[in-house]
């Protein structure tokens, strides 16, 4: 069967930014699906609306100059799936062979939904003290906006390619318990006093490809997680990012928080984590490189490689705790993490290394990673007996305060090798560059 074009405009669409075209481009998805499939076109002009949901076998493809705005404050925001009850501008569920491509752009006018507040909505003393920009912004509870830009539940064979997305009010792109993804090309811009305003969510999704994206964000770049939405209880295995440009108001690549199942064979590489130098240090990213098991998942073969970094205010956190929050209480393995060929600059903050006593992170390997801190930054030596474990907080990298060492706070590892780590300071550091505690099977080569 020839799969055919759909032209939104030949189902009423006007493409004047006045009228609710929502109906208009349902009824082009709806008749290409029903013909067996093919691509619904987009042409040059904006097209409010408020959810559009794809069905299998459609390819929704937005022309350049093509913009899908979301309606500010409407009701009828639609829910993914009573299964999955967060409302989505675009979204497919249970379904397969589903698209989005062109040159187009989705804005969800995500700044209209936030205020303003006069002091940070943290009480966290991690946070307020070192400062994170989205703290600052709050959520607008009482109006109707879309929680998800683009969301994928349950889907196999999805592809998004080359659209550009902007405005989101909170997550951008959420894959749920979905297989065999393609991210190619898009390009997903909010500003990083966004709060929520994640960039690539993975959740219990496989067999996923993101390359050749750019992503400026408030909150983490990519991030994969296990949330266990609708108890899914799906792994995530088998991830790989490559040939990306992340800025983030947070975390730029990240595994966690929510790791209620396993997280395994990941590989990022070739990609650079950049906040520019005129950022202030709250919009700066927090981590480059951040994995986490709290909730009792196991996080296992993690590859990192060729990672460049520049004022990232931390380049590596890794953290094995016990927060607990689904139906697994003991802490899950952390094991297998490789880096090679890393260099970060204009760092502000230690990387930090932290298991639990009785559970350490395993296995860990560094080969060629160069960081370099920014000037102007004290590290006073602070005693480790003073660091309490935080077992049960919210892991980031500020969560213990001060750290005793000015370059690699290690707590609780067993196993980990280091040639050529190689860490630099503008000036001598009151600290020790690398301090240890609880730890076997350590080999550190390299210089600081």
């Amino acid at each position: 069967m020839t799969r055919m074009d759909y032209n939104c405009r030949e189902f009423g669409s006007k493409g004047d930014g006045i009228l609710d075209e929502t109906s208009a481009i349902q009824k082009a998805v709806q008749a290409c699906h029903e013909s067996g499939g093919g691509r619904v076109i987009v042409p040059a002009g904006k097209y409010m609306v408020t959810s559009i949901e794809l069905l299998e076998n459609v390819e929704l493809y937005l022309e350049r100059g093509a913009l899908l705005q979301g309606i500010y404050d409407s009701p009828n925001y639609r829910e993914v799936d009573p299964e999955f009850p967060a409302k989505a501008m675009i979204f497919a569920k249970k379904c397969s062979n589903v698209a989005i491509s062109g040159a187009g752009k989705i804005d969800g006018q995500g700044p209209r939904y936030w205020r303003k507040l006069d002091k940070p909505r943290t009480g966290r003393k991690d946070f307020t003290e070192v400062g994170v920009s989205q703290f600052w912004y709050e959520h607008i509870k009482e109006i109707g906006k879309p929680e998800r830009i683009v969301a994928f539940y349950k889907c196999k064979d999805v592809s998004l390619t080359g659209i550009s997305i902007t405005g989101a009010s909170a997550w951008t792109c959420h894959l749920v318990a979905s297989e065999n993804v393609k991210i190619h090309g898009i390009d997903i811009w909010n500003p990083t006093c966004g709060p929520n305003t994640d960039g690539i969510d993975i959740d219990g999704s496989s067999d996923i490809l993101i390359s050749d994206c750019t992503i400026h964000t408030g909150d983490d770049a990519i991030v994969l997680k296990t949330k266990n939405i609708a108890k899914t209880n799906h792994p995530i295995r088998n991830v790989t990012v490559t040939n990306c440009r992340l800025t983030s108001g947070c975390n730029a690549f990240k595994i966690g928080t929510e790791t209620q199942d396993d997280i395994e064979n990941i590989c990022i590489s070739n990609c650079t984590f950049y906040s520019p130098e005129e950022y202030e240090l709250i919009d700066r990213c927090i981590t480059g490189l951040a994995f986490e098991t709290v909730d009792g998942a196991n996080v296992r073969n993690v590859v990192c490689s060729n990672i460049t970094m520049i004022n990232a205010r931390t380049a590596i956190f890794i953290r094995r705790g016990g927060w607990f929050r689904g139906e697994r209480k003991t802490p899950g393995v952390l094991r297998g993490i490789h880096f090679s060929n890393i260099v970060a600059t204009g760092t502000t903050y230690p990387s930090v290394i932290a298991g639990l006593p009785g559970y350490p992170v395993e296995n860990v390997r560094m080969n060629n990673v160069e960081i370099e801190s920014a000037p102007g930054r004290e590290y006073k030596p602070v005693e480790v007996s003073d660091i309490p474990e935080y077992a049960e907080h919210y892991p980031e990298v500020f969560m213990f305060g001060p750290a005793p060492a000015a370059g690699m706070f290690i707590r609780h590892v067993d196993g980990l090798e280091a040639s050529s780590l190689n860490l630099h300071f503008p000036s001598p550091p009151e600290a020790e560059a690398i301090v240890t505690d609880d730890v076997r099977n350590i080999s550190i080569n390299g210089r600081a």
